[in-house]
């Protein structure tokens, strides 16, 4: 279980850590009282935006705020690589739909 393996890897460390499952806690959550954040938002991929429901699923703007908020503590600088996963399937369906026509 990976979310199990994570949190027993934070507590072994002593980590300042929290694990978020939802768009709710996801929101309530004050970045800056974390070293290490964990967010699974949902089972499977994430919604289109267009299909997006926000009281379930933070939008991809939010989740690289929140990211840029965690990461620039770290005095040395970071690198963040965000992409929008579900932009590859839109190019298969896209493909497909071509294909059927």
């Amino acid at each position: 279980n990976l979310i199990d393996d994570w949190i027993k890897y934070m507590k072994r460390l002593n980590k300042n850590y929290k694990f978020i499952w939802n768009a709710t806690d996801f929101r309530n959550t004050n970045f800056n009282e974390f070293d290490h954040i964990f967010a699974l938002l949902a089972y499977d991929h994430l919604k289109y935006e267009a299909d997006r429901n926000d009281e379930l699923e933070p939008s991809l703007t939010e989740m690289t705020l929140k990211a840029i908020e965690l990461l620039s503590k770290n005095k040395n600088g970071y690198f963040l690589l965000v992409e929008g996963g579900k932009i590859d399937h839109g190019h298969h369906e896209s493909n497909e739909l071509r294909q059927r026509n």
